[in-house]
């Protein structure tokens, strides 16, 4: 039995990810707000793929244009972005995402 070591499991591991993320479609996404380490945030909102964890977009949390804050979403489950896309609800707001 060969062991292989942390670099080679490395590699083959970031080469997997790669392939899985060309061919995702991220039908499948969320926004979160971006950390380069705990409690210390970026001062970013990223867009990500729920399947490949691919960042798809990256905005500055100042930024509230996406955001409306004092809204609740159609079945007033909670506060919503305007593409109603993080509401998991089976009321009917729930949307598919881009």
């Amino acid at each position: 039995m060969v062991l292989n070591t942390y670099k080679q499991l490395k590699t083959e591991f970031e080469r997997k990810v790669k392939e899985l993320q060309d061919k995702c479609l991220h039908k499948q996404t969320k926004w979160c707000e971006e950390w380069w380490a705990i409690a210390h945030s970026t001062g970013n909102e990223v867009k990500i793929c729920v399947i490949c964890n691919k960042i798809l977009d990256k905005l500055p949390l100042s930024d509230n244009s996406r955001k409306i804050q004092s809204a609740k979403c159609d079945c007033d489950c909670h506060i919503y972005y305007i593409d109603k896309k993080d509401c998991k609800c089976k009321k009917g707001c729930e949307s598919e995402a881009d």
